[in-house]
């Protein structure tokens, strides 16, 4: 039984063991009751607003390389299809999760993506930088710059946005290696920055998946969605360069996109 009189139906055997048997310990006191009933709605919110991201009519537009994540986000989205949600409402969720763990820096990777949903790119870039400045060295800083990486192509500076690819590929601890292959292999050409497409193609290697060049050629022409302008096609200049600067990839002719 709280002060206030309300009784939580998660106490109710632990202040029965507690009464019934002395020696057992004390339960969990509110604070600590509240701490971990705020972890469970964040997880739970934040699945929500993951889930809500992905299958957004607009993901498309800026995620790229699955279906707006990677096969682990495809293969939830399949088993758990997201209820409909207006791009501000995805926003507010994801501020909702990000509040009750303002420690978990995915979190904070969330409400970007969320403005981005809004085309907001400007506050997804601060968020980001942001949360850059705060988790300095959480192993999933990889994360932040991926996602900087999109936002800094989205606002016209693909230069920009091939340091923050490069940032992620370097990141220490746990690195997506399929994620930033492809990031670096499609930039790289696009600028034609032979260092970053040689580090791309062998992120992809490292990564052994066995549709790896796959899914860099559905990473590229998804891309096109983002605008008409040529960064996002991959014309037959691009296709050479990419061919002859990492030729284990087996690129051929037919992955132009106009």
């Amino acid at each position: 039984m709280r002060p206030d009189g309300r009784l939580v139906h998660s106490e109710l055997g632990a202040w029965w063991a507690a009464l019934s048997c002395p020696e057992t310990p004390a339960p969990p006191s509110d604070r600590e009751l509240r701490r971990k009933a705020a972890k469970a709605l964040s997880a739970a919110l934040q699945e929500r607003v993951r889930r809500s991201i992905l299958g957004h009519p607009e993901a498309a537009r800026y995620y790229t390389t699955v279906r707006g994540g990677t096969r682990s986000d495809q293969l939830a989205l399949e088993r758990h299809p997201p209820t409909g949600m207006c791009a501000r409402a995805v926003r507010l969720w994801a501020l909702a999760a990000c509040q009750l763990d303002p420690g978990d820096p995915l979190r904070h990777v969330s409400v970007a993506q969320a403005h981005l949903l809004e085309r907001d790119v400007g506050a997804a870039e601060s968020v980001l930088r942001g949360a850059l400045a705060r988790f300095e060295h959480d192993p999933a800083r990889f994360v932040l710059w991926q996602n900087l990486g999109v936002v800094m192509a989205l606002r016209g500076a693909p230069r920009e946005a091939l340091v923050a690819y490069r940032a992620a590929a370097l990141s220490p601890g746990r690195v997506d290696r399929m994620v930033a292959g492809i990031s670096l292999c499609i930039v790289g050409t696009k600028l034609r920055d032979l260092d970053a497409v040689v580090h791309g193609s062998q992120a992809l290697e490292s990564a052994e998946m066995p549709d790896a060049s796959q899914r860099l050629r559905s990473a590229i022409v998804a891309r096109r969605v983002r605008g008409a302008e040529r960064f996002w096609c991959f014309d037959d200049d691009d296709v050479r360069y990419l061919a002859e600067a990492a030729p284990a990839l087996g690129v051929s002719p037919d992955w132009r996109v106009a």
